[in-house]
């Protein structure tokens, strides 16, 4: 790659994510979605699923490299382990997010249903006092 790589943001600590997953073990909900970026695909994917397709198909790879140049002789992990001692903090700690938000789906199912059958009466009453 020309760059060097990133995780594709929003970029989460790990801890954050750690004790999301935690919580979830704990509550057992049935499906958990973690962060406003996997509720934007997933409900991308239900209402437009192949323009969200070509949408990251494009977008995708882009996302996952930084402006900075790869340096040249810099190691990844590709095909082997690096040397040392790891962490999971790294050079992305300053741009990352500490809170992560969960939702469960069982709740915001029926708060989409709500607020589609609000706009849907809404648009009806506004359409019949224009033409009426």
């Amino acid at each position: 790659m020309p760059r060097r790589p990133q995780p594709v943001p929003p970029i989460h600590q790990p801890e954050a994510v750690a004790e999301t997953v935690f919580r979830a073990s704990q509550q057992a909900p049935r499906e958990l979605w973690v962060a406003f970026t996997s509720v934007r695909a997933i409900l991308g994917t239900m209402i437009m699923p192949g323009v969200l397709d070509r949408l990251l198909a494009r977008m995708a790879y882009e996302g996952q490299l930084t402006p900075e140049p790869r340096r040249s002789g810099e190691e990844d992990n590709l095909f082997k382990s690096l040397p040392g001692r790891h962490s999971a903090h790294g050079r992305f700690d300053d741009r990352a997010r500490s809170k992560v938000v969960a939702l469960n789906p069982a709740f915001l199912r029926p708060a989409i249903i709500l607020s589609a059958t609000a706009l849907i009466v809404a648009s009806t009453i506004l359409v019949c006092f224009l033409f009426v």
